[in-house]
């Protein structure tokens, strides 16, 4: 009897550690492919940014995946990867941007999409990375590439999100 209540017991604690208590377990995930739209937290610049500086955007909307939502006002964590000057030689300025991670609540799950457009900056040509794996290569032609804060990006993912 003493036996059958142990074995019982340890079916017990080890069944709610492998579950997690938050549901996770149960989440779904936002499948590659999936068009949203996010607003840029700062202004960026060909001039003036540098390689390595954190570029954050805010989801304007809610995204549905299968079996969860990440919801409007979600951050997505994103890096610039290369800059290039409007110079003698070069004739287009260029900012490299990379994305890393959506939080969505307390979850970082990565994210790796390529940048569709920009609002009222129809100029701006956009190229994914060959280098840079969820990377988007922004570039202007004859002037100085700067993106202000609060332009909203329209961005494809390339690959699903799910959690962790």
């Amino acid at each position: 009897m003493l036996r059958t209540i142990l074995v019982s017991g340890l079916i017990l604690v080890f069944s709610a550690l492998a579950f997690p208590q938050d549901g996770s377990a149960a989440k779904g995930k936002v499948k590659a492919n999936t068009q949203l739209s996010a607003k840029i937290t700062k202004t960026i610049d060909a001039e003036s940014s540098n390689v390595g500086e954190d570029v954050n955007f805010v989801l304007t909307g809610d995204v549905q995946g299968d079996g969860m939502t990440i919801p409007g006002g979600s951050e997505i964590y994103a890096r610039i990867v290369n800059v290039e000057k409007l110079s003698a030689d070069s004739k287009n300025s260029r900012i490299s941007i990379m994305f890393d991670f959506v939080q969505s609540g307390e979850d970082f799950m990565t994210c790796k999409a390529v940048i569709l457009g920009i609002e009222t900056m129809a100029d701006v040509k956009m190229e994914s990375s060959e280098t840079f794996e969820g990377g988007t290569i922004l570039t202007l032609s004859g002037k100085n590439l700067r993106i202000d804060e609060g332009k909203v990006f329209k961005v494809r993912l390339i690959k699903d999100i799910a959690p962790n």
